[in-house]
């Protein structure tokens, strides 16, 4: 992809920065470049101990510049249970334990955390969901596979509001 954006530029040491507008301001996209002779992990070792905001990043101006920059789509997919024991949150994963508030039985088998992030010549589209894996450690013959292999709907939805975040139909597997 290349074209001419606008952008605010900032420099570092380590690192040049161009910050774009989306959404009439509502959201930005930043790229972090690293200069020449610095790897990328210096760079996020840089941002981690607080690069954006400890005084060692300089705005430069605005731009109308020429980017040139791949299209590129990226997914992170992970599942949590360890993480989140290592964090201290044990009994939710303990059947003789489990989700009382939920119901009897009801134990957490995992959490599943997806990130989607596609960036091409239309611009930007990021989604994220979170989903509870549980299951009712009283019964006996509940379903152990789940095979999707014709078109389906999927949705998120907030639970307080009821408000549908994200809603797809998946037509060809």
């Amino acid at each position: 992809m290349n074209g001419t954006v606008s952008a605010r530029c900032y420099s570092h040491d380590k690192f040049y920065t161009a910050e774009f507008s989306y959404a009439n301001n509502a959201y930005n996209y930043t790229i972090v470049l690293p200069e020449e002779g610095v790897s990328v992990d210096e760079c996020i070792d840089e941002l981690a101990a607080g690069g954006l905001y400890n005084g060692s990043l300089s705005f430069v101006g605005m731009s109308n510049m020429t980017l040139t920059m791949p299209v590129y789509e990226m997914e992170f997919k992970m599942l949590a249970k360890e993480s989140l024991e290592a964090l201290g949150i044990k009994k939710a994963f303990d059947s003789s334990v489990g989700l009382p508030a939920i119901g009897k039985g009801v134990v957490l088998g995992d959490v599943v955390h997806v990130c989607n992030f596609n960036v091409d010549k239309n611009g930007t589209e990021a989604a994220a969901a979170t989903a509870a894996i549980m299951y009712d450690s009283s019964l006996t013959n509940f379903k152990s596979e789940l095979v999707v292999d014709r078109p389906f709907l999927f949705f998120v939805k907030e639970v307080s509001t009821g408000a549908i975040l994200f809603i797809g139909k998946v037509g060809k597997i």
